[in-house]
């Protein structure tokens, strides 16, 4: 990377791997050896969303970081993580901008994102767009199989779909939010009819939570729409066709639906 974008979006779906691969991308245009080494270099900063937003005063903490002088003849010295980017205030996304149309010689601002989320246009213009996308399954069993077995891989590549961040993960047994979404809704749909509906109370109040828990349940029924497919079972088929499409409605239905009650009522009785 001789010339490298003075600005770059990450973007991909939740456990597609974006955080990662921003971490590894800032190391090598660092110049690191691992990035774990990015915690005490002093030309690395990361921002991440506090309750849930990135605001005016995050971006004019970077800037300030940005007016420290870097040493070293090495082209890019100081590397910038925004993660998140799309809970940007829009008074910050507009501070930043100003960044990133007269950004530092020696600096790369590098924004993570959701694919579905956006930004200002005038950051789109102002960034180099990349996609994360999912990795092959062979891929996948090539550079993990040294370290969980295969069927445990195949299983989580699975319900990954192929998403990096996700996949490893799921494989690792971290905290990652998707990753413990899973295992709630993984509780949840297996749990009677009754129980399912006691549940409503508490996945109502965490609102702001609800996509990802549908985002849960979507692979955990994918995937046991894929194995019942696989033993060609009629039955399970259905039931996981059916409970799919009671998903995407509710998903589709979700962000113009203020009662998120009657909405998880609807759905858990569907589950």
């Amino acid at each position: 990377m001789a010339h490298p974008t003075h600005g770059v979006l990450l973007s991909g779906p939740e456990g597609s791997g974006k955080a990662h691969t921003a971490r590894y991308l800032a190391s090598k245009l660092l110049g690191l050896n691992g990035v774990e080494k990015l915690a005490t270099h002093p030309y690395f900063k990361e921002v991440s969303p506090v309750n849930g937003s990135l605001g005016i005063d995050h971006i004019r903490d970077l800037q300030k970081f940005l007016q420290l002088k870097t040493p070293g003849p090495k082209g890019i010295r100081r590397v910038i993580l925004v993660e998140n980017a799309h809970l940007m205030t829009t008074e910050a996304q507009n501070a930043l901008l100003k960044s990133l149309e007269e950004p530092p010689e020696d600096t790369v601002i590098i924004l993570t994102a959701p694919a579905t989320q956006k930004l200002k246009e005038t950051i789109y213009s102002r960034v180099q767009q990349i996609t994360i996308l999912p990795v092959p399954k062979q891929q996948a069993l090539d550079s993990l199989k040294g370290d969980f077995s295969e069927a445990d891989i195949t299983k989580a590549f699975m319900m990954s779909s192929g998403h990096a961040g996700l996949l490893l993960a799921l494989l690792q047994d971290t905290d990652h939010q998707l990753a413990q979404e899973i295992l709630r809704a993984k509780e949840i749909i297996g749990s009677p009819r009754y129980e399912r509906l006691i549940r409503i109370d508490e996945l109502a109040k965490q609102k702001e939570q609800l996509p990802l828990f549908l985002q849960a349940c979507k692979l955990i029924c994918s995937t046991a729409l894929h194995q019942a497919a696989q033993k060609q079972a009629a039955p399970q088929l259905k039931r996981w066709h059916s409970t799919l499409t009671a998903l995407y409605q509710a998903e589709a239905a979700l962000p113009h639906n203020p009662n998120a009650k009657l909405l998880l009522t609807d759905l858990m009785l569907s589950l």
